[in-house]
């Protein structure tokens, strides 16, 4: 995921919630933050990439879905701009 985080402060909750739903469903962070360099691409200008690992597509599927996800998607939407992306066979 790539975030352009509007409220660093209140966007702070979302990371909590977020991190109780990964552990939740075996996720396990593989990069958050940090320096980025892209080359050879002149589009994309990446802020903060985040990259988690689910044991099986079905488990972030499920996170993700409805019941789990939706209260924490919307402190997100309302304090970040992001891009989300699930990649098979990372």
């Amino acid at each position: 995921m790539d975030t352009e985080i509007k409220d660093i402060d209140a966007y702070g909750e979302y990371k909590i919630q977020a991190n109780r739903g990964f552990e939740r469903f075996v996720g396990k962070y593989l990069a958050r933050g940090g320096n980025i360099t892209t080359s050879e691409n002149e589009l994309w200008h990446p802020t903060r990439l985040v990259m988690v690992e689910f044991p099986s597509r079905k488990n972030i599927e499920v996170f993700l879905g409805p019941d789990d996800y939706s209260p924490i998607k919307a402190i997100r939407h309302n304090k970040a701009k992001t891009t989300l992306c699930i990649i098979d066979g990372a």
